[in-house]
């Protein structure tokens, strides 16, 4: 029978003391909280009774006893609930490095690539000090049981009192606990070898969810927990080195492994790594666009709706992936609703799952030309695409009715299957323009498989001086202050029927 065979207990709490005090006479503290809470999930996710040990400390004093040693040597699952105060306790200390000294002595500190030392932060704990307590150790990211409120910059712990909002965060946060622990806990049960041949035939694909920064980990949670309950291997796994050259070699071996990456843009910039300029946002975002350019990669940028960069690196950062075509190579720049985040990446994920196919080709016939054009300017573009019918062309107008989900499918069709586009510029700005003209650039990455056979930016009314003096030199720049002419758009006409 091997080591791994003999756990006495599925679980071991490691806590500091003053972390389990109650904050008012008659309610219990955060960590027997958190105990009962882990116990219960933990429960449905395996289908029978887990044993959680967790040493009450009743007695107040430091006394590391033989019986304390046997319950760390028969655990098969270590939790450090990682506070300052557990940081600064000899004791807890002492908690850690036993199980530590056990797994390693006996080969078993990970198992099937996982790392059998879960970190639970239930508040801030600047990332120094954890390095320092575990060293070479401290490579799983970590259970983050609070959020950084943008307002003050302060930690919100989440709780099961009082606050609706937190209480709720508090359980998904178990529930990501749960789930990890449950995977490997199985592994163990089955007599310590990785059942990996089967875990890999299961395993519908590998997504790499990039770092972000806090004020984005509640969304990049809520993706990582949907893409491993619909079976996808997330990476990284681990916690990214803080030093540079390492930080680099750990991504890119991941994006290797991953058909998408999925990175979340935040307000605020996040840490440099050693010997390194540039954040870890930046970074991970450079390396996936530098591993895009085969084609045989997707990745998705996110922005939520309205956001608004608090400082001045990530300023120029937000303002780098709006408008450089090389920060944007290969991928898909989204600035929607978390739920349409979602859908954007089932649909790509769907993509990535069927089998190769030839890339679509536009219908035969008529050349068909595609008015990009804001809901605003439909009215007026109408006219126009008479004009395209009566030469014997098709236009097509954008979609913008239905869901969001519906017009950004559609809006991609017509990238892939349309012969040409027209960009129309009226009551949008000119960021909104380059943003289409970036598209058009990334259709080859939605399917499309031949050169558009014109494009041009219709600068139409209300007339301004930005619009007078703009240039463009990716795109025929088509100008019309007045009322519709012919003659504005022949040229265009005219170089959709000779390469048609």
């Amino acid at each position: 029978m091997s080591y791994l065979d003999e756990f006495k207990d599925d679980v071991f709490i490691s806590y500091a003391h003053r972390d389990n005090k109650p904050l008012a006479e008659g309610e219990k503290g955060w960590v027997t909280r958190f105990h009962e809470t882990l116990e219960n999930v933990l429960g449905v996710k395996l289908g029978a009774n887990p044993v959680v040990y967790r040493d009450p400390k009743l007695a107040g004093n430091d006394c590391f006893d033989e019986t304390l040693m046997r319950e760390i040597a028969g655990t098969a699952v270590f939790v450090s609930v990682m506070s300052p105060s557990y940081i600064n306790s000899d004791y807890c200390r002492k908690e850690l490095d036993e199980f530590c000294k056990i797994a390693q002595q006996r080969g078993a500190l990970s198992v099937a690539s996982r790392s059998r030392l879960f970190k639970v932060l239930p508040t801030f704990v600047p990332r120094e000090e954890i390095r320092r307590l575990l060293g070479d150790l401290d490579k799983t990211v970590g259970f983050q049981f609070f959020e950084i409120d943008p307002a003050t910059n302060r930690p919100r712990e989440f709780t099961t009192e009082m606050d609706p909002e937190l209480r709720i965060k508090f359980l998904e946060k178990v529930g990501d606990l749960a789930y990890d622990m449950c995977d490997l806990l199985k592994t163990l049960k089955g007599g310590g070898v990785a059942h990996d041949e089967p875990a890999k035939q299961a395993i519908t694909g590998v997504v790499y969810l990039a770092e972000t920064t806090s004020d984005q980990t509640g969304a990049r949670d809520q993706i990582k927990r949907e893409l491993l309950e619909r079976d996808y291997d997330v990476l990284p796994e681990d916690e990214l080195p803080d030093y540079g050259p390492d930080f680099v070699e750990v991504v890119r071996k991941c994006l290797r492994k991953s058909s998408l990456s999925i990175h979340l843009v935040g307000e605020y910039s996040a840490r440099i790594p050693e010997r390194e300029s540039r954040s870890v946002v930046c970074l991970q975002n450079e390396l996936a666009a530098e591993h895009a350019k085969d084609g045989s990669f997707a990745r998705l940028i996110w922005m939520p709706v309205g956001l608004s960069a608090k400082d001045e690196p990530q300023r120029k950062f937000i303002e780098e992936l709006q408008q450089d075509p090389a920060s944007q190579a290969g991928c898909e720049l989204l600035q929607t609703s978390l739920e349409e985040l979602k859908t954007v990446i089932e649909d790509n994920l769907q993509k990535l799952r069927k089998p190769a196919a030839a890339p679509a080709s536009a219908p035969t016939g008529p050349a068909r030309i595609y008015i990009i054009c804001d809901a605003q300017d439909l009215k007026a573009a109408v006219e126009v695409a008479d004009y395209f019918h009566g030469q014997g062309l098709v236009p097509v107008l954008p979609l913008v009715e239905g869901d969001e989900a519906d017009v950004r499918r559609d809006y991609k069709e017509n990238l892939v299957l349309c012969d040409a586009a027209l960009i129309w510029y009226g009551s949008t700005n000119e960021g909104w323009v380059r943003a289409k003209l970036l598209d058009l650039q990334k259709a080859p990455g939605f399917g499309r498989s031949k050169p558009f056979l014109a494009k041009a930016i219709y600068v139409a009314g209300p007339e301004t001086a930005q619009k007078k003096d703009f240039r463009n030199y990716e795109a025929a720049v088509l100008t019309n202050f007045e009322a519709f002419s012919p003659a504005a758009i022949q040229s265009f006409v005219d170089q959709i029927k000779a390469g048609a």
